[in-house]
């Protein structure tokens, strides 16, 4: 039903201004989840809870500070990059392959399996070496290869068989952490990071101007 009173806009107008608003390509904030990594996750020395104090603008960047006393500035940018270091060298360390792995299905022999995949990795190695002195024959060789090729993907299918969803799939049994944390999302980043560490940031440790990384203290959760 058409109003009595005169039209402000006509038409067209007001159709190509509704959809202009209505645009979801012109959404530009995220509400309020946080934009830096430790935002809200780390702590000050004192207890007190740590927030971020912009957005990075200006030639300082962006700083976390403690929401209960005005005693710590730490540049967000640098204490995010150290955290990662710790967390993605942590992930690559060999004892922590199967960390926070989920159990496998029942009736799953887990270890067996890893056992009898470490066991055709060292075939595979052997069999390298006698390929290349002669002693088997490049057809031997590929023959080898595919066996242990389809057995370890047969193995593999088995252990990543189970009820439990996996806290950190992007990164099992991947050969660099780094890699994978570079493509993941913050809010993924920031989950992984309360996964695995606590990070505490203590009093500076040196005078002037760059990133003091002895004064971010990041520990594992989980040994």
């Amino acid at each position: 039903m058409k109003a009595s009173w005169p039209a402000i806009l006509d038409g067209e107008t007001w159709e190509a201004m509704k959809a202009k608003l209505e645009d979801p390509g012109r959404t530009t904030t995220t509400g309020n989840e946080p934009k830096h990594l430790l935002s809200g996750l780390a702590h000050c020395w004192c207890g007190g809870e740590i927030r971020t104090n912009g957005l990075g603008r200006g030639r300082a960047g962006a700083a976390y500070v403690c929401t209960q006393h005005a005693h710590l500035r730490r540049n967000a940018a640098g204490a995010d990059e150290w955290v990662a270091l710790h967390i993605t060298e942590y992930l690559d360390r060999a004892d922590n392959r199967d960390l926070l792995r989920p159990p496998a299905r029942p009736g799953v022999d887990a270890p067996a399996l890893r056992a009898q995949a470490a066991r055709l990795d060292a075939i595979g190695n052997r069999q390298a070496r006698m390929h290349a002195m002669g002693e088997i024959s490049d057809s031997e060789m590929r023959a080898g290869s595919r066996a242990r090729k389809s057995r370890l993907d047969e193995i593999a299918a088995q252990l990543a068989a189970t009820t439990t969803p996996d806290p950190l799939a992007e990164f099992r049994d991947q050969p660099d952490a780094a890699a994978v944390w570079a493509t993941l999302p913050l809010p993924r980043k920031r989950a992984v990071a309360r996964l695995l560490v606590t990070v505490i940031l203590l009093p500076a440790t040196r005078r002037g101007a760059g990133f003091d990384p002895d004064s971010v203290r990041v520990e594992p959760v989980t040994q």
